[in-house]
């Protein structure tokens, strides 16, 4: 029985194999480099080779190849030229330049260009330099590359995910160091409580809290992709009366007195898992998986055609020490370049020493920057002329004065280890925009973190060129803590009163932290529910009408706080018979407060157990 059963499987398997035939290439694939010249660009060996491939079925091509491979305090960032919110489209030349403007303690030593784009944006996830998120989404077809500032490998992520919240980093107008970072409110909500901070962009359906702080926000852009948003403009002045927003509404002292000194801001909701100085950009396919080069067969991001097709092309790979190395590939005919299919491009990957590679935008938009003799040069033969504009690149770049810091965390104790190639006149280490300075070298530095949950932290160093102080950021980077705040919970007293045929009921408390969000009050007979408003500062009110008088009536207060956990609090009425005399009948209204028991026509029971909310 079980021998018919494994001949049953045989036959079904030989079936699909005729129906469905497996692919494997042939093994003539290889690339041989013909010639080649080779320099040494101040931490970027760059390699430019014109070299043979072969495909799988034997045929040969002429390729130009250019190959930029990560040296010692070499650094790789993704940029995107941006302009009022929006992607300024670029070619390679233009981009590497806004770098170094926008950036002027790095300069680029070489770079290529990024993600595939369409209609002035890019396809899948794009984060660049300065943890700004462009575009927090993949295309269905393609994944991400995640990698730090050291241009290190860290993950491949189909599907990015946020956090729920949003985040607001406030940067030194002069310095850029982040000197605050918070998680907000959120946007056009109400910051009630300290230390609540909420961006207001719906400012004509806004009513002023005369207990909050407001800045306006000037020269802001406001990016909008999809449910995403970037938020990014300079703190103006305090103002108590707004037509214009985005705005921003605080409870927060701390960050209050930042606000004063109006610094630069960032507001969006950052990615899970994914720490200050990481990027994103898409990418086609994975091509080279430890050193063993894919079938077309396991190419699935883009059509086999595509993948078989040989226009120029644009990758990234990595060695096996770790270090990026980027490649072009011209095509086309473009300088006598043929262009190569993905395989080929795979097999020139691992020839100059990539252990893993990922295939970027090809065609026309594969461009080469590099710096010779302190300009940028495009490097290659690009296939399109002019250079076509693209989304975004990959640049190898060099800190002006170079200086590593390193991290080390543990809760709220920090120690920073800094490595120094250059001389520095001092430096200074802020911890939420709060200086220290230093100004003798020091190569480790142990700093006790504030009681919050996050905490901003910077280093800057400071060099004399020409005679003048000049001053370079090292290192911004959000530490989030373990710290958790105390959170004192108020005490609640329970009033009513009939009024005809309405029943008043007052709650009062007192709430030093604001930390009530919202309550509502349940009647048992018959089954009502009202939200309590607020009366005052220290009272809530609700008014329940055209209600017949029970002797008994049983209420229930449901409280809810801003942690998102609630407290029930039960109350119970007892009204007087009416008696034979002619006399009224007399309602007795007894407060009842909270911790004590039944009391003389009204008692009051208060459920201490918490409920967090889903």
């Amino acid at each position: 029985m079980r021998s018919n059963i494994l001949i049953k499987k045989l036959i079904i398997g030989l079936l699909i194999l005729l129906v469905v035939p497996l692919r494997i290439e042939a093994s003539s694939l290889g690339y041989q480099e013909n010639n080649k010249t080779e320099t040494n660009l101040v931490g970027v060996t760059h390699i430019k080779a014109k070299g043979t491939t072969t495909n799988d079925h034997g045929v040969q091509g002429t390729q130009h190849v250019n190959v930029f491979k990560q040296g010692e305090n070499i650094e790789l960032v993704n940029w995107s030229k941006t302009a009022k919110g929006k992607i300024v489209m670029s070619d390679i030349l233009q981009i590497a330049t806004d770098f170094e403007l926008k950036n002027p303690n790095f300069k680029v030593i070489a770079g290529v260009n990024g993600d595939f784009f369409w209609a002035g944006e890019t396809i899948s996830s794009n984060v660049i330099y300065d943890n700004r998120i462009l575009n927090p989404n993949n295309h269905l077809k393609y994944s991400a590359l995640k990698f730090n500032l050291d241009g290190q490998f860290v993950s491949v992520i189909k599907t990015p995910i946020r956090q729920r919240n949003y985040f607001l980093s406030a940067y030194d107008s002069k310095t850029n160091a982040l000197i605050y970072y918070e998680q907000l409110k959120g946007i056009n909500s109400y910051a009630k409580a300290e230390p609540e901070t909420s961006v207001i962009i719906d400012v004509e359906n806004h009513i002023i809290d005369e207990t909050a702080t407001y800045f306006q926000i000037v020269d802001s852009t406001v990016r909008v992709i999809g449910d995403h948003s970037l938020i990014e403009g300079t703190i103006g002045e305090q103002i108590t009366s707004f037509t214009t927003g985005p705005v921003l509404m605080s409870q927060n002292e701390e960050l209050i007195q930042k606000f004063v000194l109006k610094p630069k801001i960032k507001i969006q909701r950052p990615l899970m898992d994914f720490e200050e100085g990481q990027m994103l950009i898409g990418f086609g396919e994975e091509i080279l998986t430890d050193q063993k080069i894919k079938e077309f067969a396991q190419m699935t991001g883009q059509s086999d055609p595509e993948n078989r097709s040989t226009p120029p092309r644009t990758g990234i790979g990595y060695d096996s020490s770790g270090k990026a190395i980027l490649f072009t590939v011209d095509g086309r005919g473009a300088g006598g370049s043929k262009g190569v299919n993905l395989r080929e491009f795979a097999a020139i990957m691992k020839y100059y020493g990539a252990i893993d590679g990922f295939n970027l935008d090809g065609g026309g938009s594969t461009e080469a920057v590099v710096r010779e003799n302190e300009t940028l040069v495009v490097a290659n033969v690009p296939s399109e002329f002019p250079l076509r504009k693209v989304a975004n690149g990959l640049l190898f770049v060099k800190r002006v004065k170079p200086l590593t810091v390193q991290v080390e965390q543990e809760n709220q104790n920090l120690t920073l280890n800094l490595t120094a190639l250059d001389q520095f006149e001092k430096f200074e280490v802020l911890a939420d925009g709060e200086k220290t300075t230093y100004h003798d070298f020091v190569a480790k530095i142990n700093l006790e973190l504030a009681k919050k949950e996050y905490v901003a932290l910077s280093v800057i160093a400071y060099y004399r060129e020409d005679n003048l102080l000049k001053s370079s950021l090292i290192l911004n980077k959000a530490l989030k803590t373990n710290y958790v705040e105390t959170i004192i919970y108020p005490e609640f007293t329970v009033e009513h009163q009939y009024l005809n045929q309405e029943l008043e009921v007052l709650i009062k408390y007192n709430d030093p932290n604001k930390v009530i969000d919202s309550m509502r009050v349940y009647l048992e007979k018959p089954e009502l529910n009202l939200p309590a408003l607020i009366y005052n500062v220290s009272t809530r009110r609700v008014r329940f009408s055209a209600l017949e008088k029970l002797e008994e009536q049983e209420i229930t207060i449901i409280v809810k706080y801003i942690d998102n956990t609630t407290t029930e609090i039960k109350y119970q009425i007892t009204v007087e018979k009416e008696k034979t005399s002619p006399l009224k009948a007399i309602i007795i209204a007894v407060a009842a407060v909270v911790g004590i028991g039944a009391l003389v026509g009204a008692g009051l029971i208060f459920k201490k157990s918490r409920k967090r909310l889903h």
